[in-house]
């Protein structure tokens, strides 16, 4: 059905909805839901790929939503929910944290197995909020409020978030802008081995020196980066930038065991052009693939695992090595896992601020370490900001660390030498 026709037809259903609404004095909840990161299973499937995940995906929608509510897709890959008799937000937020929630589990489509994560935007009726347009438009910025904060989970819209909108439309365009005339720059971070205090490498992290804003940080651009497909020549840029530095670190200190490491997004993942932009990304720098080590989260690897498994023996064929980063914070199988050609499994930080205190936590890092010592695979740990925490990971096996016990994120210039050592840097 055409997304006018749609529209109108929801609106028909919401404005009633209020109607009943108001005389009873019950609010009704919009539910905005958008697909994180679909694109890309278009990109690389293909569209007959991606209509077929959509329908799996309303499917699963109108299963896990409450009887005698109203589903429309919106178009795209955006969908409304309209909850006629929800108690209050709390309860219009747990249904959109269990929609969540229901399409995190796997989907098959086409003989690969998916993970889909979506954003959800709430809005509840009220007064001021009585118009159907209005409701739709409030969940909608609710919507950019879940993407912004992560991705992967429900927002409540809440006055104030339409200033919030327009200053996130300022920064996209200035965003754009930062791409031209080239106001990144790559911080780095000094990853240690646990048990010998060596440095085995850094970690390249990119910030944005906008020149009113100061430095801007990953958390409030990266999302938009990701929502506008500019995080791929964002991507491209830190690779070429990281793998330069990596080489004059190299050339300057004549050491050439130390990696370099770099995050890919999900969209630079999923390009066709990644192989052949990582190893003209080398020749150009003149780096030795085995120098490299490229992080990719487990939601990404495991949102396409049968496109992720070519993608990454690709990789692993240029000699390059491949780290899975937040390791135990999403949905992993163990049989692709011990088929992917991957080196190294990152705990996430998360599980490392407990682990002196929570014996949860700690019991999940030793079996990550555990799992790793049984695929031959490395672990680093994220976030050490204590000794304590440094030998806690060390007794449980641990091999590699990285957090501000040993160096925060800086420039090139103001980093440790590479020739020094496992240091703990001041907290």
């Amino acid at each position: 059905m055409h997304r006018a026709q749609v529209g109108t037809l929801l609106l028909d259903r919401l404005e009633h909805a209020l109607l009943r609404s108001n005389r009873h004095r019950r609010p009704v909840a919009i539910l905005f839901v958008d697909l994180d990161n679909f694109k890309v299973v278009n990109d690389s499937l293909g569209h007959d790929a991606g209509d077929a995940l959509l329908r799996r995906v309303a499917d699963r929608l109108q299963r896990s939503m409450p009887a005698g509510d109203t589903l429309a897709r919106f178009g795209g890959d955006e969908f409304v929910v309209l909850l006629e008799e929800p108690a209050d937000a709390a309860d219009a937020l747990a249904i959109a944290d269990g929609l969540g929630a229901a399409l995190r589990a796997p989907i098959e489509v086409e003989g690969r197995s998916m993970v889909v994560d979506a954003s959800i935007g709430v809005a509840m009726s009220g007064p001021g909020r009585e118009r159907a347009a209005d409701l739709l438009r409030d969940a909608d910025l609710a919507l950019y409020r879940a993407k912004t904060g992560g991705k992967a989970r429900s927002a409540l819209f809440e006055p104030g978030l339409a200033t919030a909108a327009v200053h996130r439309l300022d920064l996209e365009n200035d965003l754009r802008r930062a791409l031209d005339v080239q106001e990144f720059c790559l911080h780095y971070q000094p990853i240690i081995d646990l048990t010998t205090d060596e440095l085995v490498g850094w970690e390249a992290l990119v910030r944005w020196q906008h020149p009113e804003r100061g430095l801007v940080l990953p958390a409030e651009f990266i999302p938009i980066a990701e929502e506008t497909g500019l995080i791929v020549p964002l991507g491209q840029w830190v690779l070429e930038e990281a793998c330069r530095q990596g080489r004059l670190w190299q050339a300057r200190e004549k050491v050439h065991r130390l990696t370099m490491s770099v995050n890919l997004s999900g969209r630079q993942f999923q390009q066709p052009s990644l192989v052949h932009d990582v190893r003209r990304a080398l020749a150009t720098a003149g780096l030795d693939p085995h120098a490299l080590k490229l992080e990719i989260t487990e939601s990404v690897v495991m949102r396409d695992a049968e496109g992720a498994s070519a993608t990454l023996e690709a990789l692993a064929a240029l000699g390059v090595r491949v780290a899975i980063d937040d390791f135990g914070t999403g949905y992993s199988s163990l049989s692709y896992l011990k088929r992917f050609p991957i080196e190294t499994l990152k705990i996430d930080r998360s599980f490392v601020s407990g682990i002196v205190d929570d014996p949860q936590d700690a019991a999940i890092v030793r079996s990550v370490i555990a799992l790793a010592d049984t695929l031959n695979l490395t672990v680093t740990a994220e976030g050490i900001e204590t000794s304590a925490q440094r030998a806690r990971l060390a007794e449980l096996g641990c091999g590699l660390g990285q957090g501000y016990l040993f160096g925060r994120p800086l420039p090139a210039a103001a980093t440790i030498s590479p020739r020094a050592v496992g240091q703990p840097a001041a907290a």
